[in-house]
């Protein structure tokens, strides 16, 4: 999404006030180096897409930074051929499963959960290779009833959406929404992202708890941005 002809992130969220209840959108943004939050809501739901845009067609961004340009940030590396992981430093850290039969290519632990002590960050990014269909759908599908079986039999991955196919760096890949079920509740949001590698197939997965899960959008973009893949006979 953009806003102001910049990349953004926008947050739903529902108020009370006066007993009665508001819709409104929180719109995350930088620019030249200055971070923006900006809150706008209505009383009636069906007017907030026209309150965005008409917030945008009146808003501008200036500052006095003319010709800024933004510093590469520090990242950490790790790679799992055929893929590399650059990612924001002291985000990202890996672990070590001690089962070897289950154990994933690669496996990365948010590092802000331990720091911070709170559910919010806790996430997990991974690399799993596993057999292959005949087309990316069907690929997806072996992805998933392989998490399935690491899961307790009162959990369901279900998908959450339908997969849709997009370029990562330079191979085409089905990303796919999915949600952890337990008792008809979402407990977990799954992003499964699958792709062919000459005879080999493999799906990154990322988790994290479902009431978080809009937390991660903007961190993922930036992994996947900076993902590099050195596929087979390139």
């Amino acid at each position: 999404l953009t806003f102001l002809k910049t990349p953004a992130q926008v947050n739903a969220f529902r108020a009370e006030r006066n007993s009665v209840l508001w819709h409104g959108e929180c719109v995350s943004l930088g620019h030249h180096g200055f971070g923006y939050w900006i809150f706008f809501a209505t009383s009636n739901a069906k007017e907030l897409n026209d309150l965005r845009a008409d917030l945008e067609r009146r808003l501008t961004l200036k500052t006095n930074r003319p010709g800024w340009v933004a510093r590469e940030p520090a990242v950490d590396e790790f790679a799992s051929p055929p893929f590399v992981f650059k990612t924001l430093k002291g985000r990202w850290e890996k672990f070590e499963s001690e089962d070897l039969a289950t154990r994933p290519e690669l496996e990365l632990h948010s590092r802000l959960a331990t720091k911070m002590n709170n559910r919010l960050n806790q996430a997990i990014l991974g690399v799993v290779k596993h057999d292959k269909g005949a087309d990316l759908i069907k690929t997806q599908k072996i992805a998933q009833d392989v998490f399935q079986a690491k899961e307790t039999k009162e959990f369901r991955i279900e998908a959450d959406g339908v997969p849709r196919e997009q370029e990562l760096d330079g191979a085409k890949a089905l990303f796919g929404d999915y949600k952890l079920m337990s008792e008809g509740v979402e407990t977990k949001r799954f992003l499964f992202v699958t792709l062919h590698d000459g005879d080999a197939a493999y799906t990154i997965r990322f988790e994290c708890l479902w009431q978080f899960r809009s937390h991660w959008d903007r961190e993922l973009q930036d992994v996947f941005t900076r993902l590099t893949i050195k596929r087979a006979g390139v």
